[in-house]
């Protein structure tokens, strides 16, 4: 007999876990830590540009690396030759850099996004922020993405866009070498208003 209610008991107690409601993404803990974390521990920023098949006379790898203070290095090129230079991220470019990041959730993000392509660029996005935040998406061919046949999958590809773009208009305003960032913003624009 106390095999029996040991096992009614078990049974009930799984019946009720069944019929919990499930917890929504954005109410997840994780969920809650990612973001504060976003909001207010120090971010440190890796953004990577492979260019693909290298041009002669044009580096074809680009990595800018941002503390919290906003203080940055780009080195353009690979070894031997790599070069470096300077720069400073001004306040307001950062947190609405970290706006996005937290508007995104870009810790739940995939990993990698974008069709492959033979000789295509790529890029690669490290965001550390404390110590619950470490995490790198890469963005295949995101000049692809704005073109007729990519339009198709930017609305699910939306999220990273946005992310991609924060990052290039933070990294390179004048969109010296993340050359994507007008074609793609209008492109987002255009899934807007549908």
């Amino acid at each position: 007999m106390p095999a029996l209610r040991l096992m009614l008991a078990v049974i009930a107690a799984s019946t009720a876990a069944l019929a919990l409601p499930v917890q929504d993404e954005a109410t997840h803990p994780a969920d809650a830590l990612d973001d504060q974390a976003l909001r207010d521990e120090p971010l440190t920023i890796l953004f990577c540009r492979h260019g693909g098949y290298p041009t002669p006379g044009r580096p074809y790898r680009w990595v800018w690396s941002i503390n919290s203070g906003g203080d940055g290095e780009l080195t353009t090129g690979s070894h031997p030759k790599a070069e470096r230079s300077r720069f400073t991220v001004p306040a307001g470019r950062a947190g609405s850099f970290r706006q996005v990041l937290r508007q995104e959730r870009y810790p739940t993000l995939r990993r990698e996004y974008g069709p492959l392509a033979l000789h295509g660029g790529w890029d690669t996005l490290t965001v550390l922020a404390g110590e619950h935040v470490n995490r790198t998406v890469r963005f295949e061919s995101v000049g692809a993405w704005a073109e007729e046949e990519g339009r198709g999958k930017l609305a699910e590809l939306a999220p990273a866009a946005r992310v991609w773009l924060a990052a290039a208009g933070m990294l390179d305003p004048d969109a010296k070498v993340l050359t994507e960032q007008k074609g793609l913003a209008a492109a987002l624009d255009a899934l807007k208003k549908k």
